[in-house]
C-alpha cells in the first residue's frame, strides 16, 4: 500500500482499488491454491481445501512515482463546515471522518 492510503481504513482501501487498479493489468488470478476446509466459496465440500485467489495491485506504479498525481486532500476547516451542515443538506448517514492522511495544513 502507498503512504497516502491507510490499509486499516476500508474506505481508503476501496478508494485505492477504484482509482489505482486497472482490472486488465492489475489483477492476477491464482487457481487451485491451498485454502481451508472451511472456505464457503468452495462447494461441494469435496472441492476443499483448494480455491483461488485474486491479487490486486492498487498501488502507485513504481516506475512513475515521480510524476504520479498527488492525492486530492481536504482542509480541516472545509471538512468541518461540510460536516456541520450534513443534516441541513439531507445527506445520508454520518459525515465521513477526516483521517490524518486526508487533512492538509492550509
Amino acid at each position: 500500500m502507498d503512504d497516502d492510503v491507510d490499509p486499516t481504513d476500508i474506505n481508503q482501501v476501496l478508494w485505492a482499488l477504484s482509482t489505482r487498479a486497472n482490472p486488465a493489468d492489475d489483477i492476477d488470478l491464482q487457481r487451485r491454491t491451498w485454502s481451508t476446509g472451511l472456505d464457503p466459496s468452495q462447494f461441494p465440500p469435496e472441492d476443499r481445501p483448494y480455491g483461488s485467489k485474486a491479487l490486486i495491485d492498487a498501488c502507485k506504479p513504481h516506475k512513475h512515482l515521480a510524476e504520479f498525481p498527488v492525492r486530492t486532500m481536504i482542509r480541516k476547516p472545509v471538512h468541518d463546515r461540510v460536516a456541520a451542515r450534513w443534516d441541513e443538506m439531507n445527506l445520508p448517514g454520518q459525515p465521513p471522518k477526516l483521517s490524518a492522511l486526508d487533512d492538509i495544513e492550509k
